[in-house]
């Protein structure tokens, strides 16, 4: 039975959330390992905290408690958001390439980095370009990109239930 484009984008939406939690953890994980002077925000954080409010104003690192608290939730909201999103866009296409989900996952999580991280970000002055960061700070981002990838193949197959996808 073939699945539904809303089917898809459903469950590839459950999929790409559910993905961005081993994500998070990873990137934690390798954030900690990263040596002290480069364990600055990740580009969750960074965008969140460099984006313009409601008045126009930069969000800044700064502020106290309550409001590090706001940034965090908001960090965390649009980290799952975008998983998300990005989840429901591929349960759309990935039918159409016929490799194990695993693989397919991965390939698409690296893209998904690709095109945030080497153009859309920096042309919007979110973040800098990869090739102005640490080597380390962006192979935790790639590798980060491959964990996500490789959960939102599988999850999504999962979600499936079927075990072979649409």
């Amino acid at each position: 039975m073939a699945t539904s484009t809303t089917e898809n984008l459903f469950e590839g939406a459950l999929a790409g959330f559910a993905a961005t939690t081993p994500m998070s953890i990873a990137m934690e994980l390798m954030h900690r390992a990263l040596p002290e002077h480069e364990q600055f925000p990740l580009p969750p954080r960074r965008i969140i905290a460099d984006s313009p409010d409601g008045n126009g104003r930069r969000g800044g690192n700064g502020g106290d408690q309550a409001e590090e608290g706001a940034k965090l939730g908001a960090t965390m909201v649009s980290h799952y958001a975008f998983g998300t999103t990005a989840g429901s866009i591929y349960a759309t296409q990935e039918g159409k390439v016929d490799l194990p989900p695993v693989v397919k996952g991965m390939g698409y999580g690296l893209g998904v980095w690709a095109v945030n991280y080497l153009g859309l970000l920096p042309a919007v002055g979110l973040i800098e370009p990869p090739t102005k960061m640490p080597a380390r700070h962006t192979a935790l981002m790639i590798a980060a990109h491959v964990v996500w990838g490789a959960a939102l193949g599988l999850l999504t197959e999962a979600a499936r239930g079927n075990g072979k996808g649409s």
